[in-house]
């Protein structure tokens, strides 16, 4: 149950920076 709770806030941690840096590959792409 440990695990589970520090992978979600792994999750947590890395998701707005993984969304970010997804967002900056794709306007790169575009232009």
């Amino acid at each position: 149950m440990v695990g589970l709770y520090y992978g979600f806030l792994t999750t947590l941690s890395i998701g707005p920076s993984y969304i970010f840096l997804l967002r900056a590959r794709v306007m790169e792409e575009e232009e």
